[in-house]
C-alpha cells in the first residue's frame, strides 16, 4: 500500500512565523489580503525570500529578519515520535509512506533535514516542485499527485490519501481511496488501526 500523508494539520499543526513580534501583521498582509501570493510561493513561483521581501517592503521590516524569524519558525517544526514509531512499522510491513503537502521551499532546506525524516518517509510530493498545490487540473489533468504517482510507479489502486482537506472529489476524480483526517479521527488513530491489523 502506498499512503499519502499531508503535513500542515496532519503531522504538524505549527506556523510559520510562529511566535514572532510581527506574526498578526504578517498573517493579515500574507494569508487575509494577499492570499495570490501564497499560492504563488506554494507553486513554486516564489521563493521565500521573495515572499520576505515583499513582507517586509509592504510592513517596513527588516527583510533578513523576516527571513531569519520564518527560518526559525519552521525549525521549531515538530512531528509526534509515536507517529514516526508507526509509520516505521507500517514501512517493515512493506507499505510505502510519503509527505503530501501544499508547502514551500523551505520544507526541503530545511524541515526534511532537521527532523531527519529520510529516515521515515519514502518521499515528498510537494507543491512547490510539482509547480501545482491539490486541486489543479489543466486539461483534464490532475496536475499535484498524478505526476508524482506515475514517476514513482505508484499504484493507484493501492493507494490511501490522508488529509484534512475537503479532497474526496479529487481522489475519486484520480481514483485513490481517501481518508479525512479531522479532530475526532486523527493520523495516530488511522495509523493505529493499520499497525493492528498488520496491513
Amino acid at each position: 500500500m502506498h499512503l499519502f500523508i499531508d503535513w500542515n494539520g496532519v503531522l504538524n499543526s505549527q506556523r510559520f512565523w510562529s511566535g514572532c513580534p510581527w506574526k498578526s501583521e504578517i498573517n493579515n498582509y500574507l494569508f487575509k489580503k494577499n492570499r495570490q501570493v501564497v499560492l504563488d510561493w506554494m507553486r513554486g513561483k516564489l521563493s521565500a525570500y521573495e515572499v520576505c521581501m515583499l513582507i517586509s517592503d509592504h510592513l517596513f521590516l527588516d527583510r533578513e529578519e523576516v527571513y531569519r524569524s520564518l527560518v526559525k519558525s519552521v525549525l521549531d517544526f515538530k512531528i509526534d515520535d509515536e507517529v514516526l514509531t508507526m509509520i516505521s512499522v507500517l514501512r517493515k510491513y512493506g507499505h510505502k509512506v510519503y509527505i503530501s503537502s501544499d508547502n514551500i521551499n523551505l520544507f526541503r532546506d530545511f524541515v526534511i533535514k532537521n527532523l531527519r525524516l529520510d529516515d521515515y518517509f519514502d518521499g515528498y510530493c510537494l507543491s512547490c516542485e510539482r509547480k501545482a498545490i491539490k486541486g489543479d487540473v489543466v486539461h483534464g489533468n490532475e496536475m499535484f499527485f498524478t505526476p508524482f504517482m506515475k514517476r514513482n510507479e505508484v499504484d493507484f489502486k493501492n493507494t490511501i490519501i490522508f488529509d484534512d482537506g475537503n479532497l474526496e472529489n479529487l481522489c475519486k476524480y484520480i481514483d485513490v481511496k481517501f481518508c479525512k483526517v479531522t479532530k475526532d479521527k486523527d493520523i495516530k488513530s488511522y495509523l493505529k488501526e493499520m499497525v493492528y491489523v498488520g496491513s
